[in-house]
């Protein structure tokens, strides 16, 4: 079997689950009562000799899950709907929405119909009541030809972020979004996978350079300063060194949804609070397993994986970790037993991802939207099969269960959040 072959049967299994899971979310006897209400409101439409005459059908260009699953539905229901020859939101002018004598349908909310975000930005819509709220939102209103305009969109269009990143970045100037997403994701992998090979030498070099300062310094080394709590001792310069990567990497997610455009400091402050609340679950885990399998770990921050985490996410998307643990003299020795402990923090990492990304299909926020992208992308870093990602021990020490692991953990990274 071609390796083509088993990553698509990998990313259908991945995808079966969650179409299921959506469509059992469906309450198809009130997108019924839905679509009876709106009967009198498309007549124009569903009675024409040509739909196309009477109707102007917007698609946002991110439309996805239970919104494409209900938006199929209605089709088939009002056939002339479906005959309505659809533009999309990149190719359709405001102006057009805002004076055609047709009525308007726009297919995505905000976050995926950039007509639909103009429109709410200038308050000319309104929420409309119906039976399948839960799970549906409707908007109304009208256009300055007195036409109607109706906004169709699952509940995440209208409580998620629009993730700009990539049609923001630099690199958008000379390549679609999706390859600045990929560019600037291999490039993150490229340039952390560069320094684990340049950073022995150049520590060398920096180490020749300082000598004589230290000599004239002559200082003492002391032990780093820390602090106890019942029979947990931790070094500040730890506590230190968690809190900052947390900020990087909230501060490199949020430039990688926003890229550095509205609403930038919304994003910033959820995707830090959450940054901080998952690094610190994270770390204290990892402590109490060494503490309990009497090991000796230590997170510490990666300023040149910092600086890249926050770069990449610049330029569209980042794979980066802004720190590493590092292990006691005696690693080589319980080599086993300290990767195990760093398997179960990356698949613990994943199962909180995935946990979130449902969490957002039942009730959308902006909040868990940012939660899922967080621990999905570190999930999807430190799977990866190089220094200082964990994913490089992994492989040694179980070259099949990383394999598969790096598989699943990867494409489900990649269809949450660029494909669902």
């Amino acid at each position: 079997m071609s390796a083509l072959k088993l990553r698509f049967i990998v990313f259908f299994l991945l995808v079966l689950p969650i179409g299921f899971a959506q469509s059992s979310l469906i309450d198809y006897s009130k997108i019924d009562q839905t679509a009876a209400i709106l009967e009198k409101e498309l007549d124009s439409v569903i009675n024409a000799e040509d739909p196309n005459a009477v109707a102007l059908v917007v698609e946002g260009d991110k439309l996805n899950g239970i919104e494409l699953i209900v938006m199929d539905y209605i089709r088939k229901k009002y056939p002339a709907i479906a005959d309505v020859k659809a533009k999309s939101d990149k190719d359709t002018d405001l102006s057009e929405v805002l004076n055609t004598n047709k009525l308007v349908i726009l297919l995505g909310g905000p976050s995926q119909n950039s007509a639909a975000a103009q429109l709410i930005e200038k308050n000319l819509l309104k929420e409309k009541e119906h039976p399948s709220s839960d799970i549906l939102s409707i908007y109304e209103g009208v256009n300055n030809a007195g036409s109607k305009i109706f906004v169709f969109s699952d509940k995440r269009g209208f409580k998620n972020v629009a993730r700009l990143g990539p049609e923001r970045s630099p690199l958008a100037k000379f390549m679609p979004p999706a390859a600045a997403v990929a560019t600037a994701s291999l490039l993150s992998v490229f340039l952390a996978s560069l320094w684990s090979y340049i950073s022995g030498p150049v520590r060398v070099v920096a180490a020749k350079l300082l000598t004589g300062w230290r000599k004239k310094k002559a200082s003492i080394k002391r032990e780093p300063k820390s602090f106890s709590v019942g029979r947990f001792s931790m070094k500040y310069r730890e506590l230190l060194a968690i809190l900052v990567g947390a900020v990087v990497y909230g501060l490199a997610v949020t430039l990688a949804v926003t890229g550095l455009g509205i609403p930038i400091f919304e994003v910033l402050k959820i995707s830090i609070i959450g940054a901080i609340v998952f690094f610190t679950v994270r770390e204290i885990g990892r402590i109490l397993m060494c503490f309990f399998m009497d090991l000796h770990t230590e997170y510490l921050l990666w300023f040149p994986g910092a600086f890249f985490a926050v770069l990449t996410g610049y330029l569209g998307n980042t794979l980066n970790t802004p720190g590493f643990v590092v292990e006691h003299k005696d690693k080589e020795v319980l080599f086993n037993r300290y990767t195990l402990i760093k398997y179960l923090i990356v698949l613990g990492t994943f199962i909180i991802s995935v946990t979130f990304f449902v969490l957002n299909i039942l009730t959308p926020s902006t909040g868990l939207q940012l939660f899922a992208i967080i621990s999905s992308t570190y999930a999807a870093t430190e799977i990866l099969p190089f220094r200082p990602c964990p994913g490089k021990d992994i492989m040694k020490w179980r070259p099949i269960l990383h394999i598969i692991s790096l598989v699943i953990f990867f494409s489900s990274y990649i269809l949450f959040n660029f494909v669902i």
